[in-house]
């Protein structure tokens, strides 16, 4: 998962997202078709994966979209769970459950000969949920779910990695994209806004960049902070 915000020039996202003590930082704009079409041509692992991407709902009523999808999945599996029971023999289960000793973790159903969780696809929606009190944050997310043959290839191709996150160990995807789904970069409200700007166009230029081409180029910000 990889988040994002809508919100280029927010205090309060400057603030909980830059490490510095002066919350001093940038951030890079993305066009989101062209970041996904471009981790796909440049991350061949990735090829038979499942991305799901969008605006994070954040369910502030029953009447959101995430919330009417979320109920209407688990009412279609409760019927079709039903529908199933229906056609079960109560005795045959009772007896067969008799016959055989419990087991010592819970049954797990799975595909082929190894256990593999899949989403229903309608429930995909469930990536894009969040609680109403980070909504704020305007989140975007792109979600990958990598198939266990394509973890396997992430990892012999080194891109399947772990960094330490508040002292935790955290598994990432260190993936290749093109600059061309770069559409610029954000300069916090504390930072020297024409020595950062100056510094992000030498950057670019090391990069093999061409600023001039970014659609939004070099944002300052327009929050006038004070100390």
């Amino acid at each position: 998962m990889c988040c994002f915000s809508l919100k280029r020039d927010e205090l309060s996202m400057w603030n909980y997202y830059t490490k510095d003590i002066n919350n001093q930082g940038y951030n890079l704009g993305f066009d989101y078709k062209k970041l996904v079409v471009s981790l796909l041509k440049n991350n061949p692992e990735l090829h038979g994966c499942k991305f799901t991407f969008g605006k994070v709902d954040y369910c502030l009523s029953e009447d959101t979209y995430a919330t009417q999808m979320y109920h209407h999945s688990i009412d279609n599996i409760r019927e079709a769970l039903l529908k199933f029971a229906s056609l079960i023999s109560n005795e045959k289960v009772n007896d067969s459950i008799l016959k055989k000793d419990k087991p010592e973790y819970p049954f797990v159903k799975y595909y082929g000969e190894e256990p593999i969780f899949r989403q229903v696809p309608s429930l995909d929606v469930l990536f894009l949920m969040k609680r109403p009190c980070f909504s704020v944050e305007e989140e975007f997310r792109l979600v990958i779910q990598a198939t266990k043959d394509a973890l396997g290839e992430l990892e012999n191709q080194n891109k399947y990695k772990y960094r330490i996150s508040n002292g935790l160990l955290v598994p990432y995807l260190d993936l290749d994209i093109d600059t061309d789904s770069l559409t610029g970069a954000a300069l916090s409200p504390t930072v020297n806004q024409d020595l950062a700007e100056r510094s992000i166009k030498d950057y670019c230029e090391f990069c093999n960049i061409d600023i001039v081409a970014l659609p939004e180029g070099i944002v300052k910000s327009k929050i006038p902070v004070r100390f």
